[in-house]
């Protein structure tokens, strides 16, 4: 009985370790914009480190709305060129400029009447002067689902 006894409180002192030990805290999941992730996000990723070492970060690079439920993200970093939706809870980042730029030989020779060249425009966003275009200016916006996050600065 005496070595029954002495198992017994062996397993209850490892299983009270195991209970005692840190939790690992659950990673931050954040979706952001390829293009504001480069300028914007990673270089702040350091400092956000040195302050929250403690915070996991998952991030992963994704456009346009968000189902935050589904797909498990806490935070999202979005420009504003969308409907949002209700429910959420959205803070300004930054501005995100948007201008044209053309080869350094058509600006030295005068050559700058757009209608006669070949206009280049990504996928994801329409040229200027179709319906649906980005302003000049967009912002980037954070959002997540809660009412209001966790104070956690990046």
């Amino acid at each position: 009985m005496r070595d029954a006894v002495q198992q017994a409180f062996e397993r209850l002192d490892a299983a009270l370790d195991a209970v005692r030990q840190p939790a690992r805290p659950a990673p931050l999941v954040m979706s952001c914009e390829p293009t504001i992730a480069m300028k914007w996000l990673i270089p702040r990723l350091g400092d956000f480190y040195q302050r929250h070492p403690e915070v996991p970060l998952h991030l992963f690079a994704s456009g346009g709305p968000v189902a935050f439920q589904r797909d498990a993200v806490d935070v999202a970093l979005r420009r504003n060129d969308f409907a949002w939706g209700g429910g959420l809870h959205v803070e300004k980042v930054c501005d995100e400029w948007i201008a044209p730029v053309c080869a350094p030989t058509l600006l030295r020779q005068g050559r700058l009447e757009l209608s006669a060249q070949r206009l280049l425009h990504t996928a994801s966003r329409l040229p200027p002067g179709r319906t649906g275009a980005p302003p000049a200016r967009t912002t980037a916006m954070a959002a997540t689902a809660t009412a209001r996050p966790t104070s956690i600065s990046i």
